[in-house]
């Protein structure tokens, strides 16, 4: 076998299946990754009169450029010249795909007709694309013939799932018996995602063949099962359309109010909540709730703020109370009134008790006084709530924003007293690199020494919470240059002396030192060397992946044929081999997981590469440098998917290409197909009316749920809404992170309560956690892209995220 080395480098993310329907297939997204960076075909001998082994590179070249009818071209008269050689490779397989994607339907199903035979390996596979080939045609009913016989042919197939909503799609449209029937012969669990869908669109096929009081029956069995996902939805808007909510208990109603709340329709969440009110007074607080978290989701503040005031009047317990005066204080200060939010934040607190609301509102209020200058009164609410709450999750975070608000007062030694005080059993592996990084900063005027190694630990820190980024950058500032300079002279003194010796592992921590305070090529080459030294480094130096199949092959599957994956490798079709790649290369050694996750690179299936390879990173030693990790292990890392799309469309939105590619790995692994709990949809997770307000804006028809899985279109809609963004933060790329996960609102707020100008007081001053680890990530990713691929050095280390 021959390894595919540079051609599978060049075709990462490349080959091509171009869709062959107007909407997204399910599974495809509407467009491959593969098929958007395309490369120049190198002039090169024609396949026919090439040796078997250059017959796989050469594939590969022709899928990297999708030069479809030069392959084409080149297979028929490879045909013509050595048929022996080219029907036991099986060519003709990839013969009729080169034929799908010319559009040359009559072509594909000729070439595809051999592979058709119920024994042959292959009849799985082109009994798909006999499917795709007659909806390519319209041929819609013919299609749903096919799929359907092979969805139950094919019970254990990857593609199944597709195939069944892609037959649920068909038949609500066209046949409600039809898909009645379809999911009494799936009959999959209730509660499992398949089940719901089919609960959902087997009560709107009722209500089409008129059989209400079944299909309202069902609609509602769909609600209690939960309210957040798709199914829910299509259920509520059955029973709001049908009527059935006049008609409806009040539990109904309240199931129905707070799935239209969790779909964003928030005006009829709250006119249903309120109904629901009327008929429930044991459970007013609750509702009321409820209605302020629908005002307050449309960013409709006023309304919420006076129901939250209306539910803590009404609270019958003090927890309930300072919970609803807590978030009436959100919602002031949200529109700008902050002295009053300060009043709701001050009555939340004087509620007797210790509840998680008091603890917010006392960190809350501690921001907001020391933003309105009154810094002696944001103390006296840190020191009443390190006394209610000494071991609280809150402290440890209170106590660093008390800390970086006193240090941009100029107030550094009081600033390290107080991150001094925190009880260190309160600062968890992500919190700690922030406090050093803060501990760094107080010290860089009066003790540059000992803030340099703050720093130094910053950026060793084995997570990647981003700080040492913030880190690299203070070491170069002209406070620290003097004791960077004798520091990175003494390290590589250190290093030099001790790998003379033969102590390579006293001369890894010192050569580390240097190439993360400066980066040199020198300092570069002296860690390489070292590591090769030592066997757990120099094993990831070393790590490639295994060889993948290619031409000639020798038998490997029954009697003496070769396996079908391997032919499918060797032609470079991986995406229909993925479910071989996955059970043939495990993740229980690094080169396999390595192995695994390159050939799924290659198959397009991002999440699962990715996830491969971020297995393999947990076997990687904890203090390895990235810039020495192998190319591809960083590339498959941190991958490009649908990158000559994102380019297009950055550009013309005047998007960072970067940071649409970071917002898109952290929020769906670049699966098009990806579904949150909470109805984000597709690449970037947007959600239904997010889309339809961008589509407007950009004059597109109504966009449907379904469209939210066309990478075509997300990505269009993508890179607009993160142009909007930068445009809206002036360029900051953490505000606009923010804004992405937390709304604009929000992240206003946070940029208006941060106690100085800089990105770090913008990220410690979010206080989220989810948005706060969600920007992490994502800037996390934005600067790796830029270390990959435009030559940055590298800082810290490189993990992979939980």
């Amino acid at each position: 076998m021959l390894a595919i080395v540079a051609g599978a480098v060049v075709l990462a993310g490349c080959l091509a299946w171009l869709a062959v329907r107007s909407r997204p297939a399910a599974g495809d997204g509407g467009v491959s990754a593969r098929a958007l960076d395309v490369t120049e075909l190198r002039p090169a001998p024609s396949l026919a009169t090439l040796p078997p082994e250059r017959w796989t590179p050469r594939l590969l070249e022709f899928h990297a450029a999708a030069e479809w009818d030069r392959l084409r071209s080149e297979l028929e008269a490879l045909r013509a010249a050595r048929p022996d050689e080219f029907d036991g490779a099986r060519l003709g397989y990839l013969l009729a795909r080169a034929a799908i994607e010319l559009g040359d339907f009559e072509a594909a199903e000729r070439e595809l007709a051999p592979f058709l035979a119920p024994d042959d390996p292959f009849a799985p596979l082109a009994r798909r694309r006999s499917i795709a080939i007659a909806l390519a045609r319209g041929e819609e009913a013919e299609a749903a013939r096919l799929r359907e016989s092979w969805i139950f042919d094919q019970p254990d197939s990857m593609g199944r799932n597709d195939e069944i909503e892609a037959q649920i799609d068909f038949l609500q449209r066209s046949d409600s018996p039809g898909l009645l029937r379809l999911a009494q012969r799936l009959d999959p669990p209730a509660s499992s995602a398949l089940g719901r869908e089919l609960q959902a669109r087997s009560a709107e096929a009722l209500w089409e063949l008129e059989r209400r009081s079944e299909a309202v029956a069902q609609a509602v069995r769909v609600l209690r099962g939960g309210t957040a996902d798709d199914p829910a939805e299509r259920a509520f808007r059955l029973l709001d359309r049908s009527g059935a909510l006049a008609r409806a208990t009040p539990d109904v109603l309240v199931l129905a109010g707070e799935t239209a709340r969790a779909h964003r329709h928030f005006a009829r969440a709250v006119e249903i909540l309120e109904q629901a009110r009327e008929r429930l007074p044991s459970r007013e607080a609750d509702l009321l709730f409820s209605i302020g978290r629908s005002w307050f989701g449309s960013e409709s503040y006023e309304p919420a703020e006076q129901a939250y005031l209306l539910g803590a009047a009404r609270a019958p317990s003090d927890e309930q109370r300072a919970l609803f005066h807590f978030h009436a204080s959100r919602a002031a200060q949200l529109l700008g009134e902050d002295d009053r939010a300060v009043r709701h934040m001050t009555r939340a607190i004087a509620v007797p008790g210790r509840f998680a609301s008091t603890s917010a509102a006392l960190t809350q209020r501690m921001r907001t006084r020391i933003h309105e200058g009154d810094l002696e009164g944001g103390v006296s609410d840190l020191r009443q709530l390190e006394w209610l709450f000494p071991r609280g999750e809150s402290r440890a975070e209170a106590s660093t924003q008390l800390a970086i608000s006193l240090l941009a007062a100029g107030r550094a030694g009081d600033a390290l007293r107080e991150l001094e005080r925190i009880p260190s059993s309160l600062v968890g592996a992500w919190e700690r690199p922030e406090i050093d990084y803060w501990r760094a900063r107080a010290l860089e005027a009066s003790h540059p020494e000992r803030a340099l190694e703050f720093h130094l630990r910053v950026m060793r820190a084995e997570l990647p919470t981003h700080f040492a980024y913030f880190s690299r950058e203070r070491t170069r500032s002209l406070a620290l240059g003097p004791v960077r300079a004798s520091r990175l002279v003494g390290a590589r003194e250190e290093a030099d002396a001790a790998a003379a010796r033969g102590d390579w592992e006293g001369a890894r921590e010192p050569a580390s030192v240097a190439l993360l305070l400066d980066g040199t090529e020198d300092d570069r080459s002296r860690l390489e060397r070292i590591y090769r030294e030592l066997p757990s480094y120099r094993e990831v130096l070393d790590l490639e992946p295994a060889p993948l199949p290619a031409f000639p092959l020798d038998g490997a599957g029954e009697g003496d044929a070769p396996a079908r994956a391997d032919l499918l490798m060797a032609m470079g079709l991986f995406d229909e081999a993925q479910e071989q790649i996955e059970s043939r290369w495990g993740l229980e050694s690094m080169s396999a997981a390595f192995t695994r996750a390159h050939a799924l690179n290659l198959a397009a299936a991002s999440r699962e590469s990715i996830h491969a390879i971020e297995v393999m990173m947990r076997r990687v030693p904890r203090d390895f440098v990235p810039q020495l990790l192998p190319r591809r292990v960083r590339e498959l890392l941190y991958p490009r998917y649908f990158h000559g799309l994102i380019m297009t469309h950055a550009a013309r939105y005047e998007a960072d290409p970067r940071l649409v590619l970071a917002i898109m790995r952290e929020e769906s692994r670049f699966n098009p197909r990806a579904k949150s709990p909470a109805a984000a949809r597709g690449l970037l997770q947007f959600i239904i009316t997010t889309a339809r307000d961008i589509g407007t804006s950009l004059g597109l028809a109504e966009v449907e749920s379904e469209d939210l899985y066309d990478a075509r279109l997300i990505i269009q809609l993508g890179a607009k809404y993160i142009g909007d963004l930068l445009d809206e933060f002036d360029g900051d790329a953490y505000r606009a992170a923010a804004a992405y996960n937390a709304g604009p609102h929000q992240t206003r707020l946070w940029a208006r309560l941060q106690p100085a100008p800089g990105s770090d007081y913008f990220l410690s001053s979010i206080n989220f956690s989810e948005t706060k680890h969600y920007v992490r990530k994502v800037l996390n990713s934005h600067e790796r892209y830029g270390e990959i691929y435009e030559g940055d050095p590298p800082v810290g280390g490189l993990r992979a995220e939980p």
